[in-house]
Formats: C-alpha cells, sequence, structure tokens
C-alpha cells in the first residue's frame, strides 16, 4: 500500500503539472517557479524531514513512490528532490540540536531549499582533490575557491559547502546561509534536460561561516553517507521518467494506423512493451529494496555511526546505476516507436528522453559508480 501523500501529490500533478510540459522545459524560467510554492502551501515537500522539526518523518521506501510520482509528471521538479536531501540529511543525521532547529525547520514549515555545494572543475568526482579551502580566524571559518554544478543554489535558504581544511577533520560541512556575504552564484548552467531543476557555477570570496554552522563530523564522510538516500531518489525518477515513456508510447500506439490496424496490436510492439514493463518494474524493486537498507542506515544512532564509518551503502549505489541505465534505455526505445515524429519537439517523448538521461550523470557517473563497487564489494580471492 502505498503512502497517501502519493495520491496527494497525483492530484497536485494533475492541476498544476501534466500537460505544461513546455512551461517546465522553458530555459528561461527562473525559480521558483509558482509551482514549488503550491507544494510547499500543502506540505507536499521535504517529506522525509523528521515530525520533530516539523516534517513528516516519511521513510525512503515510501519515498521511492512519491518521487515516481513527482518525475512521472515532471523530470525537473523529481529532480530537485535529490538535491535537497542530501543537504538535509546531512543535519538529520549529524547536526546539531542548534542547526536543525535553525535550518530543517524552516524547510519543513516553509517549504524552503536547500543546496549542496562540492563539485569542482578539476576535481570532479575525485572529492578528495578539492581546492576550496576553509581558513580558521577565531571563531569562524573563512571559504575560498570555485564550485561547478549546484542544484537549487540560487533559490536555496542554505548551502552546504564542503572545503578542505587544516584542521582536523581535514574535510568540512559548512553551512552558508544564501545571503552570506562572500558568497557568489556566477551563473546557472544551460542545462539540456530537467530544466526546472537548475544547477549553478558559484565562487567563495573571503566567506565567512560561524564556526557553529559547522557539522561536528568529517565533511567528506558526512557527504558520502548523505549521497545514500539521494541515490535511491535518483533512482525512483528513473521509475516514474520511464512510467511516462510507457504510458506516452501506448497512447500513441492505439492511435497510430499500421498494416490496416493500429501499433498496438503489431507483435514487434508488444514485445518491445513488455521488456519495457519488465525493465521498470526491475528498477522498481530494486530501487525498493535500496530505501529499506537506507531507512535502517539512517533511523537509528547506531545505525548512523556505522554509515559515517562505511559512507556506501551497495543497494543504493546499484539501484541508482540500474536506474541511470534502464531508465534511458526505456526512454530510447520508446523514441525509436515515434520514428522522425520522435526526434521533433512536437511530442513529448524527446523531453523525456533529456530527462532521463541525467540520472546517470547526477552525484557520480557511472565509472565512478563501478570503481566504488570494485573496490568495496567485488571479492578479491
Amino acid at each position: 500500500m502505498t503512502h497517501p501523500i502519493v495520491a496527494e501529490i497525483s492530484a497536485f500533478n494533475k492541476e498544476h503539472v501534466l500537460g505544461r510540459e513546455k512551461y517546465f522545459d522553458d530555459a528561461d524560467q527562473m525559480p521558483p517557479l509558482p509551482e514549488f510554492r503550491e507544494m510547499a502551501k500543502r506540505k507536499l515537500l521535504h517529506w522525509w524531514i523528521p515530525e520533530k522539526y516539523g516534517g513528516r518523518g516519511i521513510s525512503f521506501v515510501d519515498t521511492i513512490d512519491i518521487v515516481a510520482e513527482l518525475a512521472y509528471a515532471e523530470g525537473g521538479i523529481g529532480s530537485l528532490m535529490p538535491p535537497t536531501v542530501l543537504c538535509s540529511m546531512q543535519l538529520v543525521m549529524w547536526g546539531t540540536e542548534d542547526q536543525k532547529e535553525r535550518y530543517l525547520r524552516p524547510m519543513a514549515e516553509q517549504g524552503t531549499f536547500a543546496a549542496m555545494v562540492g563539485s569542482e572543475e578539476a576535481a570532479g568526482s575525485e572529492l578528495l582533490r578539492l581546492a576550496t579551502t576553509a581558513t580558521r580566524d577565531g571563531d569562524d571559518y573563512i571559504i575560498n575557491g570555485d564550485k561547478y554544478f549546484s542544484t537549487n543554489a540560487d533559490h536555496a535558504d542554505y548551502w552546504v559547502v564542503l572545503a578542505r581544511s587544516k584542521d582536523n577533520p581535514s574535510f568540512k560541512s559548512l553551512i552558508v546561509p544564501r545571503n552570506t556575504p562572500g558568497a557568489i552564484v556566477v551563473k546557472r548552467w544551460s542545462s539540456i534536460g530537467v530544466r526546472a531543476c537548475p544547477i549553478y557555477q558559484l565562487r567563495f570570496e573571503n566567506c565567512r561561516v560561524a564556526a557553529r554552522d559547522i557539522l561536528p563530523v568529517h565533511g567528506l564522510r558526512a557527504l558520502e553517507g548523505a549521497l545514500n538516500p539521494s541515490r535511491v531518489m535518483l533512482a525512483a525518477c528513473a521509475v516514474g521518467g520511464a512510467r511516462r515513456v510507457r504510458d506516452v508510447c501506448m497512447a500513441y500506439a492505439k492511435e497510430k494506423e499500421l498494416k490496416k490496424s493500429t501499433l498496438v496490436k503489431n507483435n514487434a510492439f508488444i514485445a518491445k512493451m513488455g521488456q519495457m514493463e519488465m525493465e521498470i518494474e526491475a528498477m522498481y524493486l530494486v530501487a525498493k529494496a535500496a530505501a529499506r537498507e537506507v531507512d535502517e542506515a539512517t533511523s537509528t544512532e547506531e545505525g548512523r555511526k556505522k554509515l559515517l564509518k562505511t559512507g556506501t551503502i551497495k543497494q543504493a549505489l546499484v539501484a541508482k546505476m540500474l536506474g541511470g541505465q534502464l531508465g534511458y534505455k526505456v526512454a530510447e526505445e520508446g523514441s525509436k516507436m515515434f520514428g522522425g515524429f520522435g526526434y521533433t519537439e512536437e511530442s513529448i517523448i524527446g523531453k523525456l528522453v533529456r530527462d532521463l538521461r541525467l540520472v546517470a550523470i547526477m552525484e557520480a557517473g557511472e565509472d565512478p559508480i563501478r570503481e566504488m563497487i570494485f573496490h568495496r564489494y567485488v571479492p578479491k580471492g
């Protein structure tokens, strides 16, 4: 049985999202879009934040269905959620009570966003090579450096910034309120897909952060641990987007004439759709299984301590990677069914192809994940 919030989101999608694909795909749209304010009013954002801090405390197993429903209607909205959970779950699991009250409660009650600020041009996925620094200055830290890809940054209330420090620990996660002097949005990247999910380049120039706004754990380990719930949410985005591809193909096939009949009765089409449904179900089941592991790791103090040491959850890596591969495969096969029409802007299928491509790229591409799986989980004999 799915959580009741899924029905609430489905109703919101029918009222505000479905049928407005060109609006959400407009690269000139500047967030926050009014639809997000409506979602906040209905308490449809940040449902994973514990009830203690004003959220709904919904599990990640149920989150799979929630994000899939969001991504079914609009990939950009679905894709906003993983980076937001990446920031907030670091605070949920390892933040101080003061940090949780000052940053999590406004998110839960007002529907504001957060942005993870980690990646850099040279370092890429090799976060040990980060060049951004956090230098101690009395009771504060001064951040300097450039960051390349940060989702939500310009309309987020706060950023969680990963920087290198000479202190112990050597990597710190610093909470930076959006309007802090020296925290600069350089530009918004023009992305190929999920354009309702904006990505920015940032710069820090002598940006001063109070010591009370530093997470009291190793920053790199905190980020790695919080990537697990984020990655299973990305897998859910693939499930939702692939389901939309399936339904778009079925609607088209029922009307498309072929050999004195319709495409939906063609044996080749039937075989392809059977394969597609199998792949969607495989993604869904793997995402659900991974989410159970994430719930177990993040819901207790003992689990969170262990996660801080181990970093990755194998099932979360698998779910994210499988979603990236099969989600895009479903979209690619779906686009072929439309022939030349599928290569135009007249059909939604082109947008779905572009949106689903992001799952394999966001929060580590396939090669870094393969390497992690090899080094951490493949038996070496």
